[in-house]
């Protein structure tokens, strides 16, 4: 965290996907809430990645990003408290007016919701407990409070849904509405397992306390998931993940659920050019100029020789070709001064069931020389190094990203008014960046005693990112070195700023 308002946290999703998770944290002091994000990828030369090669239009395509609200924080004791203002109580009341209002869409659709909402604040609730655990954040003794609460905190949460499901399962209650809890039910008991068996192998690999205390609390989680599985098994009629098994269906059935419950945090992007309609404009201008070119040079030689002569007929023949090349200037000029001022997009950020528009997001993308550069994130990339050598020797290509983001507050806080920021998720794939590279192996000597041996070593390449952060008044940088080989993404470093 590199200032108070924006959080990023890169990562590898996959062997071509690099994952870069921007959260914009909601002040509510603000009416609108402004942030800046710049990022700085620079990529050796000899990958063959530049404004040819990879020119705009592939780095969208290459692009894929989403937004959603950031899950409410709820600690996981207080989620099954039956009050009013709880995610339980909220579920209970929604429960209730589709029982007595079932005809009407509104009640239906804020039960979805409120179910949604419960199973995606019980989900991260689960999720904190075992970040922070495994965080090691916390002596012996309170990692054995914490695991002791969790399996308390999970029984409780599954007795409360054995409650709700005898008021769900009513005649009164839609078909449909029923089968949403029951997805609701499943996707909390796959995540409950999930992090039961995390805390099992966490107990076994590493230990809290001495031996035996340890066995008894993991055959503690055991039982919670033995029961679980179990109650699974007689609702839903899915069985666990065998050994013996891919478990296909099962991943699927996991990702799907997770979807459905975390849908009601996302939001719907509507992205549209930035500067199409002032690049038709600003063309017509272009075609305007060199039209009225055409014409002066016409009209001169007009009143001086007669209509159909050789001058006249020679002069037009110029004058036309001139148009043509002073249209395409025109319009390389105005083009080329779109891209310096203008975003590529804009991308109004709207709730989806309730159509109102929280914010927008505006992006481009353009390819840098060196000398571009904004003086800070230059004096970030100097570097005394063996990679501030292989930029001298092999040079590397600049590419800049920016998002510009407005949020919206009076109206994410009257709809979700327990929601304190937004995840903006942006994965770029860089599988069409792998085809020039080397073969990753590399042979190698070692000496040994009277003796050497052969081995293999690995050949990554380098890029750096840098990134800039900016909120206010408040400013943040992040620096990450990621390796890359033939055979896709291998690890990221993030390189510590010199303070001072």
């Amino acid at each position: 965290m590199k200032i108070n308002r924006v959080q990023s946290v890169l990562s590898i999703h996959d062997r071509f996907n690099l994952e870069l998770k921007m959260s914009y944290l909601l002040n509510k002091s603000y009416r609108t809430n402004t942030y800046q994000v710049d990022n700085y990828l620079f990529i050796p030369t000899n990958l063959g990645v530049d404004k040819d090669t990879f020119p705009r239009e592939l780095f969208y395509k290459s692009l894929h990003s989403y937004v959603r609200f950031k899950t409410p924080r709820i600690p996981l004791d207080k989620v099954t408290l039956d009050t009013v203002d709880s995610p339980l109580g909220k579920l209970r009341t929604a429960i209730e007016n589709v029982r007595t209002r079932a005809a009407e869409a509104q009640a239906i659709q804020t039960f979805e919701h409120e179910l949604k909402m419960f199973g995606a604040i019980v989900r991260g609730s689960i999720r904190d407990v075992i970040v922070f655990l495994k965080s090691g954040s916390s002596i012996a003794e309170d990692k054995k409070r914490l695991i002791e609460e969790f399996i308390e905190n999970c029984s409780n949460v599954l007795v409360a849904l054995r409650a709700l499901w005898q008021d769900v399962c009513q005649p009164s209650i839609p078909l449909e509405s029923q089968q949403d809890f029951l997805h609701m039910d499943e996707a909390i008991r796959i995540a409950i397992d999930e992090n039961a068996f995390r805390i099992v192998r966490m107990l076994d690999t590493d230990g809290i306390e001495d031996r035996e205390n340890d066995k008894a609390l993991i055959e503690e989680v055991l039982q919670l998931i033995r029961c679980n599985l179990e109650r699974r098994e007689a609702i839903h009629g899915e069985p666990p993940p065998a050994e013996d098994s891919d478990n296909e269906e099962f991943i699927f059935r996991k990702r799907i659920l997770k979807k459905f419950i975390s849908s009601v945090l996302f939001l719907e992007v509507r992205r549209k050019e930035e500067k199409r309609r002032l690049e038709h404009f600003l063309f017509a201008i272009a075609a305007g100029v060199a039209m009225a070119f055409t014409m002066f040079i016409a009209y001169q030689f007009n009143q001086r020789f007669d209509a159909w002569s050789m001058p006249v007929i020679a002069a037009s023949l110029i004058a036309y070709m001139m148009k043509d090349r002073m249209k395409a200037v025109g319009q390389n000029f105005f083009r080329t001064l779109l891209e310096r001022f203008y975003y590529d997009h804009r991308i109004n950020i709207v709730l989806p069931h309730h159509h109102q528009r929280i914010g927008y997001c505006k992006e481009y993308v353009r390819y840098l020389d060196e000398s571009d550069l904004p003086d800070r994130i230059a004096m970030l990339r100097q570097r005394k190094d063996i990679q501030q050598l292989e930029r001298e020797l092999i040079g590397e290509t600049i590419l800049a990203y920016r998002k510009k983001i407005a949020l919206y507050t009076n109206p994410i806080q009257r709809l979700y008014p327990k929601v304190f920021g937004v995840n903006d998720i942006v994965r770029l794939n860089v599988r069409s960046w792998l085809q020039n590279m080397d073969n990753p192996r590399s042979p190698l000597f070692v000496l040994k005693e009277n003796s050497f041996t052969k081995t293999f070593g690995q050949k990554a390449y380098m890029l750096h990112l840098i990134t800039r952060f900016r909120a206010g008044d408040s400013e943040g940088f992040s620096v990450f070195r990621i390796f890359i080989t033939q055979k896709g993404l291998k690890r990221i470093e993030e390189i510590p700023l010199v303070v001072g």
